[in-house]
């Protein structure tokens, strides 16, 4: 016989736990784990479907350039369904898996679009997370403990600006060694920008400044 606290507590609850974000040169992947733990097979099934939905719905809604699709984060063609049976207080409730992951598209984009993108993504898993935690009986929980995205920018000017006086400080020692005067003709920025994201907890931004520069007499 079930306990009202189960029935009352744990009749039905969500987990969405957010993998490792990895960009590419040309797309970038964001692996979602829902987990879905409910009385019955059909219950918990069709509640993975009501969220899996849901999700789908914003990312369609927010991203039309990025595609949603089921699969784990190595076998991206297999749909990752697992379902256990767990005893708790002398009644049984199945946990129903699910992996999928957000696939963005990042071609022939800049640093700035790209990063924007990204900081976009992270904002709206957080959203999710918000939006649907203690609501009624379900319950979700993160692995992100406490990253802003909004503080992107703000990392992102001050690297800019770290490289920037760090190799104008370089320029200057150098010039000052062969005694000739420095003349910086271009500054650019490279497209090969690397952004990893661990456990969406820590990022780390790398971005190359290359500087062109003539060394004249003065």
């Amino acid at each position: 016989m079930k306990s009202s606290y189960y029935k009352e507590r744990h009749s039905r609850s969500i987990n969405i736990l957010r993998g490792d974000l990895t960009v590419s040169p040309d797309h970038a992947l964001f692996p979602i784990f829902l987990t879905v733990r409910a009385e019955d097979n059909s219950k918990a099934i069709s509640t993975a479907r009501e969220y899996y939905t849901k999700i789908e719905n914003d990312v369609k809604r927010l991203f039309s350039d990025i595609t949603l699709s089921t699969g784990s984060y190595q076998e991206q063609h297999k749909t990752k369904v697992s379902a256990k049976v767990f005893n708790k207080q002398d009644s049984e409730y199945l946990q129903v898996d699910i992996a999928f992951h957000l696939r963005v598209p990042l071609l022939e984009e800049d640093f700035w679009e790209r990063s924007t993108k990204v900081s976009r993504i992270l904002d709206c898993l957080k959203v999710w997370t918000d939006k649907y935690k203690n609501h009624g009986d379900i319950h979700i929980t993160t692995n992100d403990p406490g990253f802003d995205v909004r503080d992107r920018e703000k990392y992102r000017e001050e690297i800019s600006e770290g490289i920037y006086e760090k190799m104008m400080n370089t320029i200057t020692v150098i010039a000052k060694r062969e005694q000739k005067k420095p003349r910086v003709k271009e500054v650019t920025g490279s497209t090969e920008i690397e952004c990893h994201v661990i456990n969406i907890s820590k990022a780390i931004l790398s971005m190359q400044l290359n500087f062109i520069v003539d060394f004249v007499d003065e």
